[in-house]
């Protein structure tokens, strides 16, 4: 396996946030998307008033939500609100307080307040994920959504390192052949071979078309860092 590290400047970080969006257009999935209606279901967007928007994936029957740590990093006394698309077009909002965070892994652990879920997603193993790996992402670019996108891994492990533009550093990431946009932030990314989590969504790099990921392998770690069993 082969590691390589990301180092950003401060620069490069301000004028990939200022860049205007590119669409997303959703095409035919190339492969079988393994447990993707099942997945979408559990894929939600996070919006923190006066602050943006993000994406999420519950992860708990009993209403616990994955995301990015800078997603919700400025929200202060701002509501966090989590929106849940049902499988009927309905959305449902709740409010989410913060149990965890991690600023070093950009990883964060809401509970949404009254959500109680008949599924959840799985987490890979640790060693299931393997470069050439098809892939598939479910988020709310733009705040719209939930919308899928695919991709394969290319590279893994991935190694981040962004201080001191921010607090990002972490040695277990991936980096994927898959666009993202504003928004992308926190959305999970599954194996299409067997529906099962892989990672988050951290950013975006080469005009949005490969994402850099947190793995489920930093997710196992900041679970058990925080206590958090599932």
């Amino acid at each position: 396996m082969q590691t390589r590290r990301l180092s950003i400047a401060f620069c490069f970080i301000l004028a990939a946030c200022a860049s205007a969006p590119k669409p997303i257009v959703q095409l035919p999935a190339p492969f079988p998307l393994v447990a993707h209606d099942a997945n979408v279901l559990a894929s939600v967007r996070i919006d923190v008033v006066e602050s943006g928007q993000g994406s999420g994936v519950i992860i708990s029957k009993n209403g616990l939500v994955l995301t990015n740590e800078h997603v919700i990093r400025r929200a202060g006394s701002s509501a966090i609100i989590v929106v849940i698309k049902r499988a009927d077009g309905t959305e449902s909002n709740f409010m989410a307080t913060v149990v965890a965070n991690d600023p070093t892994r950009d990883l964060a652990l809401l509970r949404v307040n009254g959500l109680t879920v008949g599924s959840v997603v799985s987490f890979a193993d640790d060693k299931e994920v393997n470069a050439g790996d098809p892939t598939y992402g479910i988020g709310y670019p733009g705040g719209r959504g939930p919308t899928t996108v695919w991709g394969k891994v290319m590279t893994v492990p991935f190694f981040v390192d962004m201080r001191p533009a921010e607090p990002a550093n972490f040695k277990a990431g991936l980096l994927v052949m898959l666009p993202a946009n504003d928004g992308s932030s926190g959305q999970p990314v599954f194996s299409a071979t067997t529906g099962k989590l892989i990672a988050v969504h951290k950013l975006s790099l080469g005009g949005g078309e490969k994402s850099v990921l947190v793995s489920v392998v930093e997710i196992r770690r900041f679970l058990a860092d925080n206590n958090i069993s599932l």
